[in-house]
């Protein structure tokens, strides 16, 4: 089996190969994933909501036989809404309040067999060129992590350029 790091670090359609080929299960590539979060996230602050232990139960259940089956995905919180959870756009308002349907592309997401491991940062809307909301840290990027991240996608990107998650979704 490929070590945490060699995972993490292969596209979608590479790890989505791993799981079709039997090399490693959606289990190992989520576990792979949450370890890199959990390593890199305390600096990069771009992940603000886990859904961790859903995420498990999900790879060890049944999943849809998509193309990306067992694949882990970070989505952005912004317009890609799971009913019952919590997207909230960057909005702080909005940041306790699940949302009563699914969207259509999260709904895309899911039938291809990915599995949702959490929230990247937004700006408030995407309107933004910065994030700033008032509980978050100044976001690194993940090549300078001590220099501010300026650009609406930084926190994604350093989540997707950290190795936490390859896909970026929503």
């Amino acid at each position: 089996m490929p070590c945490v790091t060699d995972m993490t670090w292969l596209d979608a359609t590479a790890q989505a190969d791993l799981v079709r080929r039997g090399e490693v299960s959606p289990k190992d590539l989520v576990e792979a994933a949450i370890a890199r979060i959990e390593a890199v996230n305390p600096r990069l602050d771009a992940v603000i909501r886990t859904r961790f232990d859903q995420a498990r139960a999900e790879a060890a259940g049944a999943l849809p036989d998509g193309p990306f089956r067992g694949v882990p995905i970070l989505l952005k919180d912004l317009g890609c809404f799971v009913a019952g959870e919590v997207t909230a756009g960057g909005l702080g308002p909005l940041r306790e309040l699940p949302w009563p349907v699914t969207s259509y592309l999260a709904q895309q997401f899911l039938a291809a067999g990915f599995v949702p491991l959490g929230r990247t940062n937004v700006p408030e809307l995407g309107t933004t060129v910065t994030i700033e909301p008032p509980p978050s840290l100044a976001c690194a990027t993940a090549t300078m992590p001590a220099t501010a991240a300026a650009r609406s996608a930084s926190r994604p990107a350093s989540a997707l350029w950290s190795g936490s998650s390859r896909p970026g979704g929503g």
